[in-house]
């Protein structure tokens, strides 16, 4: 498991809170919600402008296409079970009487810190995801049972920091 060290501290599994709906909490069975992995890719898509130049060396970029790719969350299946029912419930003002988990949306944020001086918290926001998948599996042996979700959202801010831009250049300008 991919770790990261600040001044000597290392930030792990172990140094992480989730939430969902800004609650570490399941408001279905009152106990803490039980994510056992998440991950998602962030990229900006730019395109290299070229134009008449005798030495070849481009001219810019275009501002680029930000999104966030193939975010999931992994849960213990009691736990997954909670999310299903919190979300259908959520998915009943969307769509109707039978809610469908694939209509609501949630907010998924994740915080590392360590009660150590010097090291300083990470914020994960994840808004407005939505679940788009859920895979499940049931194998003979001693693995704990999870399903992962495969989840959409906008964009991901860290400490309020972010790939894409809200600046916009003006038309005709190459940033």
């Amino acid at each position: 498991m991919p770790t990261l060290r600040v001044n000597d501290s290392i930030y792990s599994w172990t140094s992480c809170i989730e939430k969902i709906d800004n609650s570490m909490v399941s408001p279905i069975s009152g106990v803490p919600w039980k994510i056992v992995a998440c991950s998602w890719e962030e990229k900006v898509e730019v395109k290299t402008v070229y134009r008449n130049r005798t030495d070849g060396r481009p001219a810019g970029a275009t501002g680029g296409r930000y999104s966030v790719e193939s975010p999931m969350i992994r849960m213990l299946r009691d736990s997954a079970m909670d999310l299903r029912y919190y979300l259908q419930l959520q998915g009943v003002s969307v769509a109707g009487p039978r809610g469908s988990i694939t209509r609501a949306r949630f907010s998924l944020m994740l915080q590392v810190s360590e009660p150590i001086l010097g090291a300083v918290p990470i914020t994960y926001n994840l808004p407005t995801c939505r679940v788009i998948g859920a895979k499940d599996a049931h194998e003979e042996g001693i693995d704990e049972l999870v399903t992962e979700f495969a989840l959409w959202c906008p964009f991901v801010d860290v400490n309020g920091t972010n790939l894409y831009s809200d600046n916009v250049g003006l038309a005709g300008q190459l940033l």
